[in-house]
């Protein structure tokens, strides 16, 4: 049985009209470094195992780890966040990650709400979390999702991976 690979494919096209305004795309690493893209040599983006694909129009590609990778941007539009520091990192988890559909958050201090977003930062999910401790959702959908989480004085995000 073939592994399903594919994730998530951006095309560049009018319908996306920041996408279409932009002229290139700026891969931001953890490292501090900036990997810079003409859109015009760009054919399409994938998303498959942990890995964040390239392909262009002179028919080579990139290869990038998602773990590298702390936010990605064509022009003003921002498909990714960075990541989050060590402190906030104790403050909750989501596990596994990557995920075939359901996945866990669990929360070590008081919260307000969990929102879920997709890369294009639409809404997928929010969920009041009153005291609760652990949480489990699902996500039908392959792709990069972000777990924002609302405590009174911070919004705290994290990212996730959805391979099915």
């Amino acid at each position: 049985m073939k592994k399903k690979k594919l994730l998530l494919t951006l095309v560049f096209c009018s319908a996306l009209l920041q996408l279409s305004l932009a002229q290139n795309m700026d891969v931001h690493l953890i490292t501090g470094n900036t990997d810079q893209y003409f859109l015009t040599e760009v054919r399409t983006i994938t998303f498959s195992g942990g890995n964040m694909n390239i392909n262009k129009t002179n028919l080579t590609a990139d290869t990038t780890l998602l773990s590298d990778v702390s936010k990605i941007t064509f022009g003003s539009l921002i498909l990714s966040v960075p990541n989050v520091t060590a402190e906030n990192n104790e403050i909750f988890n989501v596990y596994p990650n990557p995920a075939s559909s359901t996945f866990t958050v669990e929360i070590s201090e008081e919260t307000l709400q969990i929102k879920i977003l997709n890369a294009f930062g639409q809404l997928v999910n929010t969920v009041n979390t009153k005291g609760q401790k652990s949480l489990n959702f699902e996500i039908q959908t392959n792709g990069i999702y972000f777990i924002q989480l609302v405590t009174e004085d911070q919004i705290i995000t994290k990212k996730i991976l959805i391979v099915k």
